[in-house]
């Protein structure tokens, strides 16, 4: 059971976070789009989805704190190791660069009326949004994914975030840089999602949204086997038959992502009714939920086969 609640926790968690980076980027896009065109009614649907990204930004930290709390018993040990690099100075940076996102989601969301005015006013506000949603994605997935990376390696245990040449050299890496790209795609696919359900009152906005989702989720096949050929070998073996549930769920985890792309596709061709949006929005939470079970049994039983790890046994056998 602590399995799965870490698995729903954690998917909630991106499924917020996702939102709070990109979310900003398509509401700016769409903001954009409309003032040239011009469409006034893109402007509200816009306001709308950056206030959403705000609300799951906050949201997003709090179930962070949670999975946190919850993780020393969820988790294997040399991913908690991992953990360790990250210095209690390291916390409260984070702690800081959270609290500018905030500030400056804040202020793009607030003050949308009086950034309206004239051109400058429109392109000091686009760049508050723009700054708040690449700050977020600049930080977070190149570090969570730096510190996945140094729990499959017993040697750099006990090694520090604040070794900058250690960890750009991590980051560079494709083991590592594959998942950033990863999550920055995830972002984009799930905030245009978000904005087809936003877009309820003007049907022939959704295409516009699907569009951008459907790029994103066709962008992660080619990332998707970046990731999986970059993985460390005791990963790739445990998704290709060494453990059958591993297995099970990664076959299920596409077969969901093409579901999803089909769905897309559709309301990119003008199927925009409600059920065709509710389907999509509901697969796109499916996808989200098994390849957050994929990532974490393979990690475990892998980081549970390390010679120096002391992992707790799976509890889904």
């Amino acid at each position: 059971m602590l399995d799965l609640a870490l698995v729903l926790v954690f998917s909630l968690h991106l499924l917020a976070v996702d939102l709070a980076m990109a979310g900003p980027l398509v509401a700016v896009w769409l903001e954009w789009r409309g003032a040239r065109r011009p469409e006034p009614d893109a402007a509200p649907i816009a306001r709308r989805l950056a206030g959403w990204s705000l609300a799951a930004g906050i949201v997003g930290i709090g179930l962070g704190l949670l999975a946190l709390a919850v993780l020393p018993g969820g988790e294997a040990e040399p991913y908690r190791r991992a953990l360790q690099a990250v210095s209690p100075a390291r916390w409260w940076y984070v702690a800081e660069e959270l609290l500018f996102y905030v500030l400056f989601l804040v202020a793009y969301v607030g003050a949308w009326r009086w950034f309206q005015s004239g051109p400058a006013g429109r392109a000091i506000h686009r760049g508050l949004g723009i700054i708040a949603a690449t700050d977020l994605m600049y930080h977070f997935p190149p570090m969570f994914a730096v510190l996945s990376t140094i729990s499959t390696r017993p040697a750099l245990w006990g090694e520090s975030l604040g070794n900058r040449p250690l960890y750009w050299k991590l980051l560079l890496e494709g083991e590592t840089f594959s998942r950033v790209v990863h999550h920055w795609l995830a972002a984009v696919a799930v905030s245009a999602t978000v904005g087809l359900l936003l877009a309820a009152k003007q049907p022939q906005r959704r295409p516009w949204f699907a569009r951008i989702a459907l790029g994103a989720t066709v962008a992660q096949l080619p990332v998707g086997v970046w990731v999986l050929l970059s993985m460390p070998p005791l990963m790739q073996q445990q998704l290709m038959g060494q453990d059958l549930l591993a297995t099970i769920l990664f076959g299920t985890s596409l077969i969901a992502a093409l579901g999803l792309m089909h769905h897309l596709a559709l309301i990119s061709l003008r199927d925009t009714s409600r059920g065709a949006v509710a389907r999509t929005a509901a697969l796109m939470l499916l996808t989200v939920f098994i390849m957050a079970s994929v990532l974490h049994r393979a990690r475990n039983e892998a980081l549970r086969q390390l010679p120096t790890a002391r992992a707790r046994p799976s509890r889904w056998r």
